[in-house]
This record gives structure tokens, sequence and C-alpha cells, in this order.
């Protein structure tokens, strides 16, 4: 069994059901290219599956929500939009091949996937709860996710943009969670640049 912490997101796009031929092909390749991206920055893997739902391991953790609000900042400047669940946990068996790999990780972000219900945006935590500030802060990130327009994320994607307007809000919700467990400190040196 593992020790060590691995980022898990579990998704779906929102309204895929409504594109068809062409566009649908477009919107694969476009989630695609996002999970590629994500998967090279933090030495990953992930699967498409069932159309457009998709899992990813991330085994380079990144802050909490660091990698779900890229991709879905990615996503909303291609006009899409996913709902992510997020959790950060071991793996017991990790693979290349997502879909087969188990662990306490895969098992929350997929739970968490099946309960999102209104929301795109949860996050779970291994052994330790969310304080109930932090869980009001990944409110706060949905809700100004699903408000942007499609030209509003591209300044946020890029490095300038993500290391002034994005990081400073999730760095000071993660300091700020409660209880802070050792499991899950927060890097020192922090590198926040993704290229789409």
């Amino acid at each position: 069994m593992s020790t060590a912490n691995y980022t898990v997101l579990s998704g779906d796009i929102v309204g895929s059901s409504e594109q068809a031929g062409a566009q649908y092909d477009g919107l694969l390749y476009t989630l695609e290219q996002g999970l590629r991206a994500l998967c090279e920055r933090f030495d990953g893997h992930f699967n498409i599956y069932r159309g457009d739902a998709f899992q990813c391991i991330l085994g380079k953790a990144p802050i909490p929500l660091q990698a779900t609000l890229m991709l879905r900042l990615y996503l909303r400047s291609h006009a899409l939009d996913a709902r992510v669940s997020e959790a950060i946990g071991p793996i017991d068996n990790y693979r290349q091949d997502v879909k087969t790999a188990t662990g306490a990780a895969l098992m929350l972000s997929g739970k968490g996937l099946d309960t999102i219900k209104n929301k795109r945006l949860s996050l779970s935590l291994y052994q330790s709860p969310l304080s109930a500030s932090f869980a009001l802060n990944i409110r706060f990130l949905d809700h100004l996710i699903n408000h942007t327009s499609q030209k509003q994320p591209r300044p946020c994607t890029g490095i300038t943009g993500w290391k002034t307007r994005i990081m400073p809000l999730l760095l000071l919700s993660w300091a700020a969670h409660e209880p802070m467990s050792p499991n899950y400190s927060m890097p020192g040196n922090i590198i926040c640049s993704m290229n789409f």
C-alpha cells in the first residue's frame, strides 16, 4: 500500500449530450488536450470513458483545486465546462491505465462526482474533513468560474494570470483550512505555470 498522496480528478463535460458530429469531436479533442497538459505538468495519467467522462491521476500533487481550476478555466476558454470532483489521498495500486487503478483517492473522487448535484466543483481529502471556511471558498470559486465568459478565463490560464489572480486565493484558503492535517501540507516552493 502506498503512503504517498495523489490528486485524482473525476468529471464529465456539462451539456455534452447537446453536441453532435464535429462539435462532439471538437469537445473530446479539447478535453483530451486539457487533460494531457495537466498530466504533463503534474506527472499523471488519464482515461476518457463513456463518451465524455474522465478520470485523471496526478503524481506531483498540486495545491488542492489547482489542477481542477486550471482544467475548468481551459475548458471555459473553449466555451465548455465540466463537473469535476477532486480528491487527495493514497492510491493502493497505481497504474497508467487509470480505470484499473484502486485506492481511497479514486473512490473519494468518484463518490464526490456522484453526489456533486447542482455544483461543478468538489474537493475531498482522505481522513480530513474540509473546514467550513475552505468549503465556502470552494463554493465561491465554483460560482466565479460558472459565471465567466469564454474570453475571461484566458488571462488566468497563463503564467501571469494564474500567479496573480487565482493562486493567491487558493493559497490563502488552504492556509486557513482547519484542522490542518500533516498529510496535506502546502509545498514551500510552488511553480504555478501551466501553458495550454
